[in-house]
């Protein structure tokens, strides 16, 4: 991959819970879709992997990014659940916040969630319905956003803030500008 400086360093200190806030045009987008797709243990290596996202419209257009980035490695496609199988075994689900089950009874190896501090219900999403398909494969979250506030993504990311004295073992943090 040509990843830029910031971003190699940002791929160096991963942990399994990251959260970057990061400035408008930063790649932010293209650097999620490299993380489910093509990063060693995403739907190429034949992983489970989910994309959330806070709306259908902030959904779509990364939907269709990623539909034609597969189109000669998909075995199936379901435009209607927004779900792609690919010949290699991995699966990519696409699923909107405005739903708080969003990903109940999944299983992923790695999710993103685009724009998180923009997501109204991203703490109970979250909680409740999106780190329990973490679970059984010991997956990976990436929270990714322009930061938006004093809000829930602004909690995750002092979990792994290294500013912050009670930083959490499995948790890292960045604030990227544009």
């Amino acid at each position: 991959m040509g990843y830029h400086p910031a971003q190699e360093r940002v791929l160096a200190e991963r942990r399994r819970f990251n959260v970057a806030a990061m400035g408008r045009r930063w790649g932010k987008t293209v650097f999620g879709q490299e993380q489910i797709l093509f990063e060693p243990g995403g739907a190429i290596d034949g992983a489970p992997v989910g994309w959330f996202a806070p709306t259908y419209k902030l959904l779509i257009d990364v939907w269709k990014s990623v539909e034609r980035s597969c189109t000669r490695i998909s075995r199936r496609v379901n435009r209607d659940d927004k779900r792609i199988e690919l010949v290699t075994g991995g699966v990519v689900d696409f699923w909107t916040l405005e739903d708080i089950d969003a990903g109940r009874g999944r299983m992923y190896a790695r999710i993103v969630i685009d724009e998180a501090a923009h997501a109204r219900n991203l703490e109970e999403a979250w909680t409740k319905a999106i780190l329990p398909t973490l679970t059984d494969l010991k997956g990976e979250a990436w929270f990714i956003s322009t930061p938006a506030g004093n809000n829930y993504f602004r909690d995750l990311h002092a979990l792994g803030d290294p500013a912050n004295g009670s930083r959490h073992q499995d948790w890292q943090s960045w604030r990227l500008p544009t």
